[in-house]
Order: structure tokens, then sequence, then C-alpha cells
């Protein structure tokens, strides 16, 4: 599916989507969901697999390398994200379990989700209902600032994804294996070129 074309949508009415505030992956996958939003979830997928065989992709453990050091700030049960995205970047998010809220706080952006895709221009605020998705894709004359609010008491980043966070196992092995073969390309290739 082409996720250029999907139609225009607004983030701040996703908080009127008729969804639990907290979901695990099982009770995600048993949501209706019309068929044009699920083409586009596929089409995401494939993006973020896509994205995942490329030598210069990094996962948000390397963000660092890519010039993208989140910040972390903690207070009374809130955790706060915000991560600056350089000019001509495609960011694919990950699927978060609770509802919260998100802040573009400078530049501008296109993002897109299963139902669709925004323009958006800082300063904005919305409500980001459970279950979301999203590709943040820069553009070349300007990055942007996204700052995600999570509601939980932990402060340790591994333990506060595992609360966040709708783990995908399936998806997350199959990124491994897709990063490792991508890996083992770029070396064959850079053997092919020193032979």
């Amino acid at each position: 599916m082409d996720l250029l074309n999907l139609p225009p949508t607004r983030n701040a009415d996703l908080a009127l989507l008729d969804r639990p505030k907290r979901l695990d992956l099982a009770t995600f996958e048993a949501l209706e969901v019309p068929d044009v939003e699920l083409k586009a979830r596929v089409g995401i997928y494939a993006l973020e697999q896509h994205m995942h065989t490329l030598p210069d992709t990094v996962d948000d453990k390397h963000l660092d390398e890519m010039g993208m050091t989140p910040v972390h700030r903690f207070v009374n049960g809130l955790y706060m994200r915000e991560l600056y995205i350089p000019p001509d970047r495609i960011v694919v998010g990950k699927r978060h379990a609770i509802e919260h809220i998100v802040m573009l706080t400078t530049g501008s952006c296109l993002c897109i989700t299963e139902r669709g895709t925004e323009h958006m221009v800082a300063p904005m605020t919305f409500i980001s209902p459970a279950g979301e998705k999203r590709v943040v894709m820069t553009y070349e004359d300007g990055g942007c600032t996204w700052v995600t609010f999570h509601p939980t008491h932990e402060t340790d980043l591994d333990a506060i994804e595992d609360d966040v966070i709708i783990a995908e196992p399936e998806r997350a092995k199959h990124y491994k294996e897709l990063r490792e073969g991508a890996k083992e390309l770029q070396m064959n290739k850079q053997l092919e070129v020193t032979s």
C-alpha cells in the first residue's frame, strides 16, 4: 500500500476512538478495524521491515549514531521522552499500550497512522490512543522535536518499555533476522570492494 496516498487525518481526532485506555497484544489484535486501516497497518509494517534491511537503519538503542539522542525525564509517575528527529529522516515508532500525550514542540513533519496522513507543524499537542503506531517523516529543509508523556512509576528504561509498549515478539524476531542479514550483506559488499 502506498502510505503517502492515505487520506488526510487529524491526530487530534484520534482521542475520539472508542478504545480502552490500555491494550495488550491480544486485546489490540481483537479490535475491529476497517479493511482500509488493516491495509495501512500492513503497509506500515512493510515499511518498517524494509527499513530494517538497510545498513544505516538504527533501532531505538542506537539512536545516538544518527544524531537522535532521546532526553528522558521523570516526575511523580510521569515519564517524558523527547526526541529531535533531524531533517530528511523516517522514524517508525513502536505500538503504544497506554493512551498518552504527544507534543510536536519544534519543526514540522508528515505523520502517518493507520487512519491516514497529516502534515504537522509545531507547536501542537494531542492525545494518542492506546494501540497507536506512527511513521514520522521529516522534510529535507528541517527536522522536528517529538515529545511523548507516559503514565508510569517506572524509571528504568527497559521496565518503562515493558510497561508502555505493546510487545510484538514475532516482529522483533523478524527484525533481528533482517538486521543480521543486512549486516552480513554489507560486510560481503565491503569485502568485494577491498578484494
